[in-house]
């Protein structure tokens, strides 16, 4: 896949199989390769962004409101790695 059209398509499939992260993945390809974004191209970015931080953040809030149990260590454990996913996914590191 090099052309623009390929990955257009394959952005299309990873939105239909909601893999954010594949998108990410795809959009990072088209700005490596010094092709400017269409208006279609920016919104699938938009979303995939979104999502895939909303994604982690409710797991993290979830699993955080958890933490009043048996094993409150192991769920702020898992808690902090979760929040350190969320950490790296800002918009700005999306494209480092």
């Amino acid at each position: 896949m090099t052309n623009r059209e390929d990955y257009s398509f394959i952005l299309g499939l990873a939105e239909k199989a909601e893999r954010h992260e594949d998108m990410l993945k795809f959009i990072k390809l088209l700005s490596l390769c010094h092709i400017e974004l269409n208006i279609e191209e920016w919104n699938l970015f938009s979303f995939a962004v979104k999502n895939s931080i909303r994604s982690k953040k409710f797991t993290w809030l979830k699993i955080n409101s958890d933490q009043r149990g048996i094993n409150e260590h192991i769920v702020k454990m898992y808690c902090s790695e979760v929040n350190v996913l969320l950490q790296g996914s800002s918009f700005l590191k999306v494209f480092l």
